[in-house]
């Protein structure tokens, strides 16, 4: 009988020198969905406001109308502007995982828990708030 031997990949645990170097950016390319919701946001508030200058008070149906669009628009585009950025970190993450870039993987999972942690923080006060 021949002896079965399986493949094992790489080790994880061996990071690369120069690893290090780069955190920083990789920190910022993690809070790239949180800053993208930050500037739909005051896009969209400029937007109403914008929309409140420049209607008449006496045409309110109509202005609430097109509010209502513009914040219909910017729920979307925050949404899905956050899960594509999201899936580009979580592939680059997966990038360096399977080179061994530990450093880099644990600094953009940090930063992506962050995002989220801050995304969800409004949901979870107004529980809580509600609650009490």
């Amino acid at each position: 009988m021949k002896p079965e031997t399986s493949k094992v990949g790489t080790p994880i645990t061996c990071a690369d020198q120069g690893d290090r170097s780069d955190v920083w950016f990789i920190i910022v390319q993690g809070l790239t969905p949180l800053a993208l919701l930050a500037v739909i946001g005051v896009a969209v508030l400029v937007l109403i406001m914008l929309i409140r200058f420049l209607i008449d008070p006496t045409r309110f149906l109509v202005e609430e109308l097109i509010f209502a669009i513009v914040m219909i628009a910017g729920l979307a585009l925050a949404i899905i502007s956050y899960v594509l950025t999201a899936r580009r970190a979580l592939r680059q993450i997966e990038t360096w995982r399977q080179s061994g870039q530990t450093s880099k993987v644990m600094a953009g999972l940090v930063a992506l828990a962050l995002v989220a942690l801050i995304t969800a923080l409004p949901v979870i006060l107004a529980l809580f708030f509600s609650l009490v």
